[in-house]
């Protein structure tokens, strides 16, 4: 790769972190040949300790691919089947999961609430937890919807399929993934985190008041996210696993390939397979209490991005709001040889409040994700639920950027020119929302 596309690299990842929206370490390799490694900010803001290569991040929901190579690894050795109902292997479940298979859970379509959304989890995010005990927070709860019928992201179904590992192999699910994913592939800087253990090089996590002041992170009691986020890493380990396991030095081609096919939504066993620049693109992306997290893979140019970072700069909202994922993103534009535009190279214009109030309205991106936009003194805002308010600035009449998070917004029309859909696109990857209310005022100051 020439030194021009390296150099924008260097460019784009320095303006988050001297916007200070950005503190981590970013790789990018193709093969074994290291484009891009470096740290940026700190790892400890008290003591002036930088991040560096070698600093260990939590991966939060980038666990949930260990996990599921995990449940293959043990199809391999016949101690399960992905098609397997869950009654086979936890013959106490409840009647309600009869028809839930490992597939379903493996892929998110099963039904089951997701546990860390419920009221009452923040008020156990300090309390230590069993695997079993975790299962009792969801076992008596109605499902959402008939399994395999949906897809709905959620942490519940990947606890499952670590009590289920614990329950096959007599082993702890930390034990598992390190005596059989990380040690066979020389993986020492990996594991499962805790708050007691000394664990050398292990970053501080910080967030962001609403006025934008530095923090720690709230405590978390890693026993809670359990098989779906409690793994931490660096990003030099990062690379030895997308190699080993897309070289196949872990599962077979056939386990590999059942892993990366999605099912609905794009999603797979524990990673999103897009199509990005026209290259298959296998992905996954995490978030826990101060932390952030992206990982890429291009089979096509056997291309890996790890971007791990220990500053949460924006809420969680799935597939938009981590930054971790548009530096990602941009980087691997870079690497296909596309343009990117930082939010400082574009230019806003103005457009007339009639045409602004037609885009006002509320738009579903994925069943449980909403978009609301709302017309304030003349500009644009959007929000998320229950995130921060997110400013648009227009560069069309129909076309709009923010700068926090980096997002461009298209609002698109119907045969009628009745606006019906909104588009968001991050660096190639693409998300279209549909207009369902209408029904939203302009606030004042």
């Amino acid at each position: 790769m020439n030194q021009k596309r390296i150099q924008r690299m260097h460019e784009m990842i320095n303006f988050y972190v001297q916007d200070k929206e950005f503190m981590g370490t970013v790789l990018v390799a193709k093969n074994n040949d290291i484009l891009l490694h470096q740290g940026y900010g700190l790892a400890n803001i008290e003591w002036d300790i930088p991040n560096d290569t070698k600093t260990k991040f939590r991966l939060g929901s980038l666990t949930k691919q260990f996990t599921a190579v995990a449940i293959l690894l043990l199809e391999e050795r016949g101690l399960l089947k992905t098609d397997d109902f869950i009654t086979q292997h936890l013959p106490n479940a409840p009647a309600a999961w009869k028809n839930i298979k490992l597939f379903h859970l493996l892929n998110h379509t099963h039904g089951i609430p997701n546990y860390t959304q419920f009221p009452e989890f923040r008020e156990i995010t300090y309390c230590k937890k069993s695997p079993w005990e975790q299962v009792q927070l969801f076992i008596n709860k109605s499902l959402d919807f008939e399994p395999g019928t949906q897809y709905c992201y959620n942490n519940t179904g990947y606890v499952l399929l670590g009590f289920l590992i614990e329950q096959l192999t007599g082993q702890s699910y930390a034990r598992f993934i390190q005596d059989n994913i990380f040690k066979p592939l020389n993986m020492h800087d990996s594991g499962y985190d805790s708050f007691s253990e000394i664990i050398p090089h292990r970053a501080s996590g910080y967030s962001k008041t609403p006025s934008n002041q530095l923090t720690n992170d709230e405590y978390l009691d890693m026993s809670l996210p359990y098989a779906a986020g409690s793994l931490y890493s660096t990003t030099s380990d990062l690379l030895k696993w997308t190699q080993g396991l897309f070289k196949y030095n872990l599962l077979s081609i056939d386990s590999v390939k059942k892993m990366i096919t999605p099912f609905k939504e794009h999603y797979g066993f524990g990673v999103e397979i897009k199509d990005i620049h026209n290259n298959k693109t296998i992905m996954h992306i995490g978030g826990i209490n101060g932390f952030h997290s992206a990982l890429f893979y291009s089979p096509l140019t056997e291309t890996t991005i790890a971007v791990l970072s220990n500053l949460n700069t924006f809420g969680y909202v799935w597939d938009i709001g981590f930054l971790a994922q548009g530096i990602g993103l941009k980087l691997l534009s870079i690497v296909h040889d596309k343009k990117i535009t930082l939010p400082y190279e574009k230019k806003s214009i103005a457009v007339a409040s009639k045409i602004l109030e037609e885009y006002v309205g509320e738009y579903e991106i994925k069943p449980n994700l909403k978009l609301e936009v709302i017309l304030k003194n003349l500009q644009l805002e959007a929000y998320f639920s229950n995130q921060p308010v997110i400013l648009l600035k227009a560069e069309s009449e129909s076309e709009f950027y923010a700068r926090k998070p980096d997002l461009s917004f298209k609002f698109l029309r119907n045969k009628k020119g009745n606006v019906n859909q909104v588009y968001l696109s991050q660096s190639g990857y693409e998300l279209i929302g549909k207009k369902f209310n209408s029904k939203i005022k302009d606030i004042p100051v």
